[in-house]
């Protein structure tokens, strides 16, 4: 403790190695403390088997005598029953710890001691933490029951070697797929992979709990427990319903109705505007979101309600409401083989689970390989089709207002070029249309942008991004345009031959 102490004050000479050697060794430390609490209580657990103790479970006696969480107790309880109390095996020459499970004690006859676990032997020498502990354990227990000795103790050597580069995360994800480098074949990795993913969904679904009561007071309380998958879905859109950039464009909005924003703010990313504290209070014109604490539990709920308004009732046995992207392949939606999908949240699914989702519409299958299907239409169709709303889920998860985070799930499919001709008031021709239903084409706006679009107070820009996603912004008609980039600019819409960019820019637009 004096040595860090001392390190802390002479902060200014310390350089980028020094830190790093700070921060490995104090990490180390930390593991290697919390082996030794952990092989205590397998002591604790001897000591009860032996009758030397009156407890009946170790978790609770443990974590009542230390102030501890009990649920956190119980796992290392069974973490250390796994991993043994064992001498630590010598450390090797200028290296890690030499113990070799299995190997013999130098006397001649002597019997063999119990040896450390490549784990365990990591763990005590601090290579390690408990999590990595946890992941390599798990694993263990969770391969095949026809694999030999040899090769369990294989497949722990390797998950420690990739502990030791990896987060418990990362390892996590390596752990299920350690069939593939114990030397088995991709489909009897894949089959492994997926049975794990599968069993874990079963126990979600075995867990899923929901109730709710009425407080009396107008509002309904209530508390749920979901598998991953559908809370990652719900929490998608809640959380594109509740970004601080949705928020504040909301609050703008609301002055602009209320006839009391004046300004348009100046913060920087475009997020600058009149903005709405956690009590409802507004900032002065310019002022940014930045500058208030949203209460996030409380927008949050107000989503959740907004959302459940806009449940499909009369289509509950079909589509689901939000868009999940879903990495797979072609194979696995035919049933030929079983390979887990993942979804654009890092999370992964069961083949069966992919399948069924698919089958229901419930998610856009990214597949890999397969037909394509045809995605431009030309001037043949007038309204955008479900294959290209696909097609541009994989490129937009929102409106592509520049301030708005509706869920591309609630959007509309936008001709930036017109389809038919624009007219205004007296039937002047605006803009000739002619644009084509193909996905250069198309934006995804809300139902409130894309009818703003009609607005003849109101005009928009659109600008292309480098990945070629658009980008719309509304003014009012005599405010000065936003800065946009100058005619040619790579990532710019490409202009149509004998059409002027201001009168595009001019267009109050009918719906498209």
């Amino acid at each position: 403790m004096h040595a860090v102490a001392d390190l802390g004050g002479a902060a200014e000479s310390l350089t980028a190695g020094d830190l790093d050697w700070l921060v490995q060794q104090a990490q180390t430390l930390a593991n290697r403390h919390d082996r030794v609490r952990v092989r205590a209580l397998d002591v604790v657990r001897q000591a009860r088997e032996a009758g030397r103790a009156r407890h009946d479970d170790d978790a609770q006696y443990t974590a009542g005598r230390t102030r501890t969480d009990v649920r956190q107790m119980g796992r290392d309880a069974g973490l250390a029953e796994r991993l043994g109390n064992h001498q630590p095996a010598l450390a090797a020459p200028g290296g890690t710890g030499a113990g070799t499970a299995g190997s013999s004690t130098d006397a001649p006859g002597a019997t063999a001691a119990p040896q450390q676990t490549p784990a365990a032997q990591a763990w005590d020498e601090g290579a390690i933490t408990r999590a990595h502990a946890l992941v390599i354990t798990g694993a263990l227990d969770d391969l095949p029951e026809e694999l030999s000795a040899e090769q369990r103790l294989e497949a722990e050597r390797i998950l420690v070697a990739k502990a030791g580069r990896m987060k418990p995360a990362a390892l996590r994800r390596e752990a299920r797929r350690i069939l593939h480098d114990l030397g088995f074949s991709e489909r009897e990795a894949d089959a492994h992979h997926n049975e794990l993913v599968r069993s874990e969904e079963d126990a979600a679904w075995a867990a899923a709990r929901f109730w709710m009561t009425d407080r009396g007071d107008g509002t309904v309380h209530g508390q749920f427990t979901l598998p991953v998958l559908q809370g990652r879905m719900l929490a998608k859109a809640l959380q594109a319903m509740t970004s601080p950039r949705h928020l504040a464009h909301k609050q703008r909005a609301a002055q602009q109705t209320a006839g009391t924003g004046t300004g348009t703010g100046t913060a920087d990313s475009g997020t600058g505007m009149p903005g709405a504290g956690a009590q409802g209070t507004t900032t002065a014109p310019g002022g940014s979101w930045k500058d208030h604490q949203f209460d996030w539990a409380h927008e949050r709920g107000k989503a959740l309600a907004e959302l459940i308004d806009h449940l499909p009732t009369d289509q509950l046995g079909s589509k689901v409401n939000a868009i999940l992207l879903v990495t797979t392949d072609l194979e696995t939606l035919r049933g030929e083989t079983d390979r887990a999908g993942v979804t654009d949240t890092g999370d992964e699914i069961s083949a069966g689970q992919v399948r069924r989702l698919a089958s229901n519409a419930g998610i856009i299958p990214v597949v890999m390989g397969g037909d394509s299907l045809p995605l431009d239409l030309g001037r043949q169709e007038r309204f955008f089709t479900q294959a290209q709303r696909t097609a541009l889920a994989t490129r937009y998860t929102s409106c592509a207002e520049e301030h708005c985070d509706r869920p591309f799930s609630w959007c509309e499919i936008h001709h930036d070029i017109p389809w038919a001709p624009v007219r205004g008031p007296g039937g002047r021709i605006l803009d000739p249309g002619g644009g084509r239903t193909d996905l250069a084409n198309a934006i995804p706006l809300c139902g409130r942008h894309h009818r703003r679009l009609s607005d003849p107070e109101v005009t928009h820009t659109t600008e292309r991004q480098d990945d070629g996603t658009a980008v719309v912004r509304f003014h009012r008609r005599g405010e000065p345009e936003p800065t946009r980039r100058p005619a040619g600019a790579p990532g710019e819409r490409p202009r149509q031959p004998g059409r002027s960019q201001q009168a595009r820019e001019a267009t109050p637009g009918s719906i498209q």
